[in-house]
């Protein structure tokens, strides 16, 4: 699966994201939805979970489904942990972006030989009118 845009992440190097904004009308309505799935590293994981690569400059990538209301569109989303946040540190890459209208795509890489598993909330941010 190719999610738009991807670009490499340097080793460990934390910068604040910028957002792309999509246009909005002056007729459509903002709402916010929440999702939290569970990402894992290693042999952490379970059924139904998102297994992040051991490679953190070749992130896996999932197209994620999320539940809004018929024609809205996605505009942004961004995610936040939610659960066993020390988990984090097993972690190289997290990221989060609209995919399509309906669709999010998210990133998972993972340090080598690291193993954690931990719940993260992805906020998305639709506008429907």
């Amino acid at each position: 699966m190719d999610c738009h845009n991807i670009s490499r992440y340097q080793h460990r190097q934390i910068r604040p994201k910028l957002f792309k904004w999509r246009s909005l009308t002056a007729k459509e309505q903002l709402g916010v939805t929440r999702i939290t799935p569970v990402i894992y590293s290693g042999k952490a994981g379970g059924s139904g979970d998102y297994a992040a690569s051991d490679n953190p400059n070749a992130p896996m990538q999932y197209k994620v489904r999320v539940d809004i209301p018929a024609g809205a569109r996605i505009v942004n989303a961004w995610y936040s942990p939610l659960h066993n946040i020390p988990g984090m540190l097993a972690f190289a890459l997290i990221d989060v972006e609209p995919f399509n209208s309906t669709d999010i795509c998210l990133k998972v890489a993972a340090f080598p030989k690291m193993s954690a598993r931990m719940r993260i909330a992805i906020n998305v941010l639709y506008a429907k009118g």
